[in-house]
């Protein structure tokens, strides 16, 4: 990725739900790359989550998202 942000590098498969401390990390995981730079896409081919799943876990997380063709260039606070 040209940004240097890292998505989280552990693969959760596909289709298996993500419960308990897995989730947690996932997620928290997730919102430090998608505060760096990375893309929902970049998070979900690094990690093979669905988009969905990936974007309903920065939802739920409070992440404003990044509009289309919106600059990756840092971190957004959460949602108050």
């Amino acid at each position: 990725m040209e940004t240097g942000a890292e998505p989280p590098a552990t693969p959760y498969p596909r289709g298996t739900p993500l419960t308990g401390d897995a989730a947690a990390q996932f997620t928290l995981r997730a919102v430090n790359a998608y505060g760096m730079g990375a893309s929902i896409r970049d998070i979900n081919g690094h990690t093979g989550r669905s988009f969905g799943a990936v974007r309903l876990s920065l939802l739920k997380a409070g992440v404003r998202l990044r509009g289309r063709g919106e600059a990756r260039n840092g971190a957004r606070p959460p949602v108050a």
